[in-house]
């Protein structure tokens, strides 16, 4: 058994791991889309979170992704980002860092 299934269950790539319900409705999942690709990000965005304020800090020590990239994922929380990902990136290797 690996640790993701451990933890998550059994899992297939390209198969959904949450109900799009389930998404839209909780107040303390977080997420952004890119082209057909949902990325949960409540972990991260969590992370970036001032401890005393709650804020999200785009500046935060954890916040690890690139500063463009990391300034996208907090504006469009929840939000579908194609379009503007696809306006500040000419393709989607930056994306290798989400998947």
């Amino acid at each position: 058994v690996n640790a993701t299934s451990k933890y998550m269950g059994e899992f297939e790539k390209g198969v959904l791991a949450h109900d799009g319900a389930v998404l839209l409705e909780s107040p303390f999942t977080f997420w952004v889309s890119i082209d057909d690709r949902v990325y949960n990000v409540t972990e991260y965005v969590n992370d970036i979170r001032n401890e005393q304020t709650k804020q999200i800090e785009k500046d935060h020590p954890n916040a690890y992704l690139e500063p463009t990239l990391n300034n996208l994922v907090i504006n469009k929380l929840n939000e579908d980002a194609t379009e503007l990902f696809l306006s500040v990136y000419p393709d989607d290797r930056v994306l290798m860092c989400m998947d």
